[in-house]
């Protein structure tokens, strides 16, 4: 399957996980589980690495266990099991996406697909290259909480969130400064539009 073709089904996803699952013509309990099963049949059709995925899924799927818990204080228990599962759906199929598509092939994909919707050369460079830097953030970020957490619990503060979430949220904008220097250096920063 194609970059672009990966990308769509991501999209598709997406935008299925974003419908609330009673607007779907199906009955409630599978309007819930749709955008999940698309994702898993998705990854195992890319033959993506599950193991990896899951890996990747873990720090994602337990924020998502968060705000299902807020829903249900909230008195929206329903509506906290559809935001967890269609978060986990996303993450699951972005995943899959950057273990299964080189960077290079997203970026032309990307490019291909804004030029055709009729953008100019220079916006359609940009808009490609901000969403792949996005979905190779993703697992990187992810890395980035694992080792929050290991610091956090070498210093035998596992148990303090603020701790962890402090250290994650300083080194996601170093990843970020970095990965905009980089850009800099190239000169991909001053890009016309």
């Amino acid at each position: 399957m194609s970059a672009g073709a990966r990308l769509l089904a991501l999209l598709g996803v997406g935008v299925l996980a974003g419908l609330p699952a009673h607007a779907l013509p199906v009955p409630v309990w599978l309007g819930l589980a749709l955008p999940l099963g698309c994702a898993v049949s998705l990854a195992l059709a890319w033959r993506a690495p599950l193991a990896v995925v899951v890996r990747r899924a873990v720090p994602l799927a337990l924020l998502a266990l968060v705000l299902a818990v807020v829903h249900v204080v909230a008195g929206t228990p329903l509506r906290g099991v559809e935001v967890a599962l269609d978060l986990v759906a996303v993450a699951v199929v972005a995943h899959a996406v950057t273990l299964t598509t080189s960077a290079t092939a997203m970026l032309d994909a990307l490019e291909r697909g804004a030029l055709r919707l009729g953008l100019s050369p220079g916006r359609a460079w940009t808009i490609s290259l901000a969403v792949s830097l996005m979905l190779r953030a993703i697992p990187v970020l992810g890395g980035v909480a694992a080792s929050a957490r290991e610091a956090a619990r070498a210093r035998g503060a596992e148990r303090r969130l603020g701790a962890i979430a402090g250290s994650a949220t300083v080194r996601a904008v170093g990843h970020a400064q970095r990965t905009g220097e980089a850009l800099a250096a190239r000169g991909l920063a001053d890009q016309p539009s």
